[in-house]
């Protein structure tokens, strides 16, 4: 793309001016390489020529960032509707000894029942609204707001309940509450970079789609 040199506008109404400071202001935040000296006054013919210059730059621009930003975000909505539905059919595969265990834990002992449906329906519910893009947004918040949950009662497990068993079933069952720990965390990280990247993704779609 080819240098912007100064242009000088005459006898134009005041919503062209306020574009072309708009517009500047754009080109500076994201970091254009692009210089506009713009004074609005007069010939709409420049102006509509400086427009056709850098519009069609600024919506590649947001095009490949919005482009990007749906791509990673397919990527870690995969993930977690991986991680969602196999922890769903884990426990619902082994209910009994799930149930089992979440009626050892102090926390939801008289509550275990409820939570051995509840759970596992409320994690194939997230994987759903990650499977849909309309809901994917929900679906990282769903995540995110879920993972921090089960980290924290997975870390008050571990300070005051050291010996209980992994109510997760499954691969996760193998491994230590430390590693558990350490992998919701990874997990929580996932959900809401996910979260801010799709959240952006839309800005940017919604930027490109006026």
């Amino acid at each position: 793309m080819k240098a912007v040199p100064s242009i000088y506008l005459t006898s134009s109404p005041f919503h062209l001016r306020n574009f072309c400071s708009q517009f500047r202001m754009f080109l500076t935040k994201n970091n254009s390489t692009f210089f506009a000296a713009l004074h609005c006054n007069r010939s709409d013919r420049l102006f509509e020529d400086l427009a056709a210059e850098l519009i069609p730059y600024s919506i590649q621009l947001h095009f490949m960032r919005a482009k990007f930003g749906n791509t990673v975000s397919e990527i870690l909505s995969a993930l977690l509707i991986l991680i969602w539905v196999y922890a769903a059919i884990s426990k619902l595969a082994a209910f009994e000894k799930f149930t089992l265990v979440l009626k050892s834990s102090p926390l939801i002992s008289s509550h275990a029942h409820f939570f051995a449906i509840s759970l596992p329906a409320i994690e194939l519910l997230t994987a759903l609204l990650l499977f849909i893009p309309q809901y994917r947004l929900w679906g990282f918040a769903a995540s995110l707001i879920l993972m921090l949950l089960l980290t924290g009662y997975l870390g008050y497990m571990i300070l005051f309940v050291p010996h209980l068993p992994c109510s997760c079933g499954g691969i996760l069952e193998k491994i230590s509450w430390t590693q558990h720990l350490f992998f919701n965390i990874t997990l929580t990280i996932i959900a809401a970079v996910g979260l801010l990247i799709h959240q952006r993704n839309k800005y940017l779609i919604a930027i490109n789609s006026r």
